[in-house]
């Protein structure tokens, strides 16, 4: 019987220009992303992104003996899989080398930030669903499919942040003097703040005002994702 489900690799120059992969002429072919916690468009494969944007490793034999040790956690939990897909707010680890970045948006990509072993036990979850399950409780859903029990008075557009991705520690909320990551459109990749939402009418997505560093400007609402001080 045939295996079904799409090619497990693409080509490079078929990658989303959302996507800091540089170069053309070296590897080719690009692992395709397996179904996980962040969509194709918005995520990169954690073998890309240790050969081709880290260059930690030279090949796709070598990263997959490096994965096989465990010598990369993603959010604190090791990972050993190469096609296993890495999107925004995403830690990654590597131990032995004393390093972490976070991927987070710059000059409107997807890309890893190298950060502090202290900053790398904050894990930044911005909620985008809530809801009431048995017993009252309230379940939360994060932008990468997790879920989760919080109180009742977090919000869809709040900011969760975990410790070592377990133990919710902080609520940033979206709220007047927030401090934002704005993760798409024309301002994408720049930090803002929050000065209050504009509701529209109708199927048009709600947008926001924010005071970015020279001018204040307007973007959707959903391209948020409110951080703290600690955020670079």
């Amino acid at each position: 019987m045939a295996k079904k489900g799409g090619s497990p690799h693409y080509l490079r120059i078929r990658a989303p220009n959302s996507l800091a992969i540089k170069g053309k002429k070296e590897n080719r072919w690009l692992l395709a992303p397996s179904p996980g916690p962040h969509p194709k468009g918005a995520s990169i494969t954690l073998g890309v992104l240790l050969r081709d944007v880290l260059k930690v490793v030279s090949d796709l034999r070598e990263c997959k003996k490096v994965l096989r040790a465990k010598r990369v956690l993603v959010n604190s939990i090791a990972r050993t899989e190469a096609k296993f897909p890495i999107g925004l707010m995403d830690v990654v680890s590597l131990p032995l080398e004393g390093k972490s970045y976070r991927m987070t948006i710059r000059a409107r990509k997807l890309q890893p930030v190298e950060i502090s072993a202290e900053n790398a036990k904050k894990h930044f979850l911005k909620v985008v669903g809530k809801s009431t399950i048995s017993g009252g409780k309230t379940c939360i859903t994060f932008h990468n499919g997790r879920n989760m029990l919080a109180d009742n008075d977090i919000k869809v557009g709040d900011t969760a942040v975990l410790d070592d991705g377990a133990k919710m520690s902080q609520v940033i909320k979206l709220k007047s003097g927030a401090r934002c990551l704005i993760t798409s459109g024309k301002h994408a990749g720049e930090i803002a703040q929050f000065e209050g939402l504009i509701e529209r009418k109708g199927s048009m997505d709600a947008e926001a005002k924010l005071k970015g560093t020279q001018e204040s400007f307007v973007t959707v609402a959903k391209y948020l994702f409110a951080v703290d001080d600690s955020f670079n």
